[in-house]
């Protein structure tokens, strides 16, 4: 299994021509096409601008797919991540689409627990994560029969992983989809 280079370390290199994806990377944009032709249409990537999303997201741009990408600013995300926005807007032409959270409910989270209070304990984790991500992400969604999101093989054990794709399809898109 070949590790990914840093994003940071490679970012300088990603900018200086048409090899821009690392070179260890390999992907399949036949895969691709097959699995989304016709009967998912439209889609879209939810790019977290990740090492691996930043793969997709150019074999999607530059395949000339009909997959929209889109990104979530949760409003606590490092600049350098933010940078790839402008990035990928150089690079291919394209404007990813970026969904935010609602300002008010922000606001008012803040106002009443504080910034940092997602630390606090696991309800104010999730109350959090339904203002910053599942809103955003709901929004982001509407309108797709297919929803592409990316899951690392070493943050889950498979069985929780097929469960949680399960869940997030059971949640996020229409039930008669058959494919996470």
């Amino acid at each position: 299994r070949t590790q990914l280079p840093n994003w940071k370390e490679q970012r300088g290199r990603w900018h200086s021509g048409p090899g821009w994806v690392p070179s260890q990377v390999s992907f399949s944009r036949s895969a691709a096409r097959a699995a989304m032709r016709a009967a998912y249409s439209p889609a879209a990537l939810a790019s977290s601008l990740s090492n691996e999303d930043m793969v997709v997201t150019d074999a999607i741009l530059r395949g000339g797919h009909r997959i929209d990408v889109f990104t979530l600013d949760t409003g606590r995300m490092h600049g350098d991540t933010l940078a790839l926005v402008g990035d990928i807007r150089q690079r291919y032409g394209y404007e990813l689409q970026v969904f935010r959270p609602q300002p008010q409910a922000v606001t008012q989270y803040v106002k009443v627990y504080g910034r940092d209070a997602f630390y606090e304990s696991v309800d104010l984790r999730h109350a959090c994560c339904d203002i910053r991500k599942v809103e955003p992400l709901k929004r982001a969604k509407d309108g797709l029969d297919a929803w592409i999101s990316g899951r690392k093989a070493f943050q889950r054990p498979m069985n929780e992983g097929v469960e949680l794709l399960n869940a997030i399809q059971d949640v996020y898109l229409s039930k008669e989809i058959t494919v996470a």
